[in-house]
């Protein structure tokens, strides 16, 4: 993706750039990150690029991603300067098309910033003068300008695009370092995104005539009936290039959730409930529903949708069609998707090709139903497009609503309720149906292994007492001791979590789920040579300004595996190197000896980290409750178990590549089972001990105290 986003930066006009530069200047420090700028610079560009944008935010690593979606909530206004923009509405307000409102509106005296903007105009909110007000009701209204020459700029940013496509294909195809199947995917996105540039540019000359938005509003607003969810703007005066629509009541969702923190769950709840409900039970298919173009009143907990472009009304049977594919789909029925996209296909012609079949039943095979449901459509989408496949229009649209409203309520709440509310709209009866016509025992395998992924994806949260700043400190100290005293080299690396690939964050960026990381460092090329361990833990200053704070669990882990490693140092050098070398590749890279070598040291190392932080709460100062020590303790062994469970799982699956499957297939299944319950244990402990709030965050020793304990076999205290 790099050639493409860089040459996104480098295209941007001249007189964006220095409103670029100003706006990355005054981002302030904490929020600065390679993702902010390339979505600043996204912003100013506007047109094919925000659209872009769109495909790259399901792509991308989520840190970047949750940048990329903030192009869509807000690109630039009409030109780069604010001044320029709002004369330029002056302008259209002042032209012949306008001669009978251009008396109606009460004009601020100096320029204003636009209320909302996109990629083919921008929307302004101005008053009504008090005469119109009673004739049409409302208070205010919404002036949505179209930039000019959008046709010339769409096509040169189109043939710009397609270019740097290009460019990354022949990149991927020239790399002899990538393999045959990393080049294959690589490609596939490639194109994938190539055919959205495609579709968009075509979409978006559609969309220049702002006639057709009030066509679609007024069928929306026919097939919403009497639903009480959700509004759609009246239109008052429609041209080519001109609307002038209701203002609604409310603020843009993306403003809203940063002042009602605890209503957000209920707010993307509310969202979601009322797109399924437009997409299944009225039969609007609205294909662009992200947060820049919805509006939530949170007095009368309604939601207004403000551009509608584009949207389709779709029949009853694409409809059906539709939900038996999602049936198809989750079941992992690979037949049944093939015959149901012979119903939502524009050409059939396609679809006689061999390899379609097995490249859906390896897809279907090898991917999970994801949490993430925009990452499963993107994926499915780009084996169509592989195969030159072409979906109906409103069926394709529907898909990326869906995927962009599931990404539209993660950005206001992770812990919405998409997933059920989904569910609520599907036919029961169809699903069982779909269930009995695949066979009973294949859909309890498929559920078994959906279970199994899902647990191994979802990631753990550190859990238990906190540092603070006083324990970083002098843990700092300590390593700077150790280096001095010449038995290992720790160093303590403060990063910020958006830029790091290890420290985990949860999707709504608001906690830390991975509180620290180990990444070991080989300072020389012959063996043995010294090896630096960096502990890498969060900014103090990105803590602060989320009042977070790093876990004991996270960095005493970590800390637990360098013991661990310099225990083995002693025992066996070669092994040690093994683990060394290996440490930094991905699974997939290493050997079944290097496998086995890190399974082992990690369950080793948390059974130091289980045996000495288990007695953490006997203190009898406390005044802690035997069943919630007993707790602490069974968590941290649990995850003992899971731990050793896990790690044979790894080293089985390894064995799998190398044809031995079916010698360990039932050992594999028996021990995804266990790992499942395991789990199951580990979260129900995990629970009882954060019911604890009020007594098990301080840690009860001093930071000395702490310290010694986290260095315990690496650092020896002179004693006098």
């Amino acid at each position: 993706l790099v050639p493409i986003l860089a040459g996104f930066v480098e295209a941007i006009p001249g007189e964006s750039c220095v409103n670029a530069a100003i706006n990355i200047a005054f981002t302030p420090k904490n929020e600065m990150s390679p993702g902010r700028i390339i979505s600043i610079a996204i912003q100013e560009m506007g047109g094919l690029y925000v659209k872009v944008s769109q495909v790259l935010s399901e792509i991308c690593p989520p840190n970047l991603s949750k940048e990329l979606r903030s192009t869509q909530d807000d690109a630039g206004g009409i030109f780069p300067s604010q001044e320029k923009s709002f004369r330029y509405l002056i302008e259209k307000l002042k032209s012949d098309e306008m001669n009978e409102w251009r008396n109606h509106f009460i004009l601020p005296s100096k320029s204003i910033r636009h209320f909302a903007s996109a990629s083919v105009g921008a929307l302004y909110r101005l008053e009504l003068i008090e005469g119109q007000k009673k004739i049409y009701g409302v208070n205010d209204v919404l002036v949505k300008i179209q930039r000019p020459n959008l046709k010339e700029i769409f096509l040169t940013q189109c043939n710009h695009i397609l270019k740097l496509t290009d460019d990354a294909t022949n990149a991927v195809i020239e790399d002899v370092t990538l393999s045959s199947e990393m080049k294959s995917e690589l490609l596939g996105v490639v194109s994938a995104i190539r055919r959205s540039v495609l579709n968009y540019y075509k979409q978006s000359n559609e969309e220049l005539d702002f006639r057709v938005e009030e066509i679609n509003a007024n069928r929306v607003r026919k097939a919403l009936g009497e639903n009480s969810l959700i509004q759609v703007p009246r239109y008052f005066f429609t041209s080519a290039s001109v609307v002038v629509m209701e203002g609604m009541a409310g603020s843009k969702v993306t403003k809203i959730v940063q002042n009602k923190y605890l209503q957000r769950i209920q707010i993307a709840d509310t969202i979601a409930a009322a797109y399924l409900d437009l997409l299944f039970q009225k039969g609007v298919v609205w294909a662009d529903p992200h947060a820049g173009n919805i509006l939530y009143d949170d007095v009368s907990n309604r939601v207004s949708m403000i551009d509608l472009n584009p949207s389709y009304i779709w029949d009853k049977e694409t409809r059906d069609e539709f939900c038996q594919l999602i049936y198809a789909l989750l079941l992992r029925d690979t037949d049944k998707v093939y015959k149901t996209l012979y119903y939502l296909v524009q050409d059939t012609e396609p679809l006689h090709s061999n390899s379609l079949c097995d490249e859906l039943q390896l897809f279907l095979k090898n991917s999970m139903v994801e949490l993430n449901i925009t990452r499963f459509v993107v994926e499915f989408i780009k084996i169509l497009s592989e195969n030159k496949i072409d979906l109906k229009i409103e069926v394709q649209a529907a898909l990326r609503g869906l995927s962009q409203i599931a990404l539209t309520t993660n950005s206001i709440s992770v812990r919405n309720h998409f997933g059920t509310l989904l569910s609520k709209q599907l036919d029961r009866k169809d699903f069982f149906r779909s269930v009995l016509n695949i066979g009973i025992f294949y859909t309890i395998r498929v559920l078994l292994k959906t279970i199994f992924d899902l647990l191994k994806q979802i990631p753990e949260a550190d859990t238990g007492p906190v540092l603070d700043e006083r324990d970083v400190e002098e843990l700092n100290s300590r390593f700077k001791q150790l280096e001095k005293a010449n038995v290992c080299l720790l160093k303590l690396q403060r990063v910020s979590p958006e830029d790091s690939t290890y420290l985990r964050i949860s999707q709504d960026g608001q906690r830390l789920v991975i509180t620290s990381a180990l990444l070991i460092e080989i300072l020389e090329k012959e063996r043995p040579a010294r090896v630096r361990y960096i502990i890498q833990i969060p900014q103090r200053e990105w803590l602060k300004s989320r009042q977070d704070f790093i876990k004991i669990s996270g960095i005493a882990k970590n800390l637990c595996i360098v013991e661990s490693l310099e225990q083995l140092r002693r025992v066996s050098l070669d092994e040690y190197w093994n683990i060394v070398e290996a440490w930094n590749k991905p699974r997939e890279k290493r050997t079944l000896q290097e496998i086995r070598l890190i399974g082992e040291l990690r369950v080793a190392s948390l059974q130091i980290f289980s045996l000495r932080f288990s007695t953490l709460w006997d203190v009898p100062q406390l005044g802690l409750g035997f069943y919630y020590r007993f707790a602490w303790k069974m968590l941290l062994k649990t995850e003992l178990y899971k731990e050793k469970v896990r790690q044979k799982i790894y080293y089985l699956s390894a064995l799998e590549t190398e044809k031995t499957k079916s010698k360990f297939k039932l050992f594999s299944f028996l021990a995804r089972f266990f790992l499942a319950f395991f789990n199951v244990v580990y979260l129900l402990f995990k629970r009882r001990v954060r019911a604890q709030k009020f007594y098990m965050k301080f840690i009860p020793i001093s930071s000395e105290e702490l310290v010694d304990l986290l260095l315990f076999g690496l650092y020896r205290k002179n004693r006098k």
